[in-house]
């Protein structure tokens, strides 16, 4: 009985701290490129890169938050970092209660901004290999189904 007490708390504290990592903020504010960074362009897509969400060392998850936009539509089928495995989520209400979960992609509407913020879409970085502190950066891929891989730097930032 006491091994499954454990076990429920650990598994608990381990959601807990990964929908820490998404939050923090409502739902619907922006991510918003930092003042020092600059938009990286692949084709017809305009990446504006936000930042990393800075956590304590050993911290088993963070998300990444930035915006793009299509010049003719595309999609976002996969992210991949040299310090972590990456996901795409997604934040939903479901029954009065706010869930994150896994997707495959995440459409760009032609002409349309997609900001992969807080409370919504965003990028799930798992088990970083390395302490994602406020100052450092880190170098994301994004996958794309028609435009291909562009890499952008992301400032670690505490917001």
């Amino acid at each position: 009985m006491a091994r499954n007490d454990r076990l429920a708390k650990a598994t608990a504290a381990f959601f807990a701290l990964a929908l820490a990592a998404c939050g923090g903020e409502e739902a619907g504010s922006t991510s918003g490129a930092s003042p020092d960074t600059e938009t990286a362009v692949l084709g017809e897509i305009f990446v504006n890169p936000g930042y990393v969400r800075a956590v304590a060392p050993g911290a088993l998850t963070s998300a990444g938050y930035l915006t793009l936009t299509s010049e003719k539509g595309d999609r976002l089928i996969g992210v991949k970092s040299g310090i972590a495995d990456v996901e795409i989520h997604t934040m939903e209400m479901a029954e009065g209660v706010m869930k994150m979960r896994k997707v495959e992609a995440i459409e760009l509407p032609a002409g349309k901004e997609v900001a992969l913020e807080q409370g919504a879409d965003h990028l799930m970085l798992i088990n970083p290999a390395v302490d994602l502190t406020a100052g450092s950066t880190t170098e994301i891929t994004l996958i794309f189904e028609k435009a291909g891989e562009v890499t952008v730097t992301l400032p670690v930032e505490q917001r």
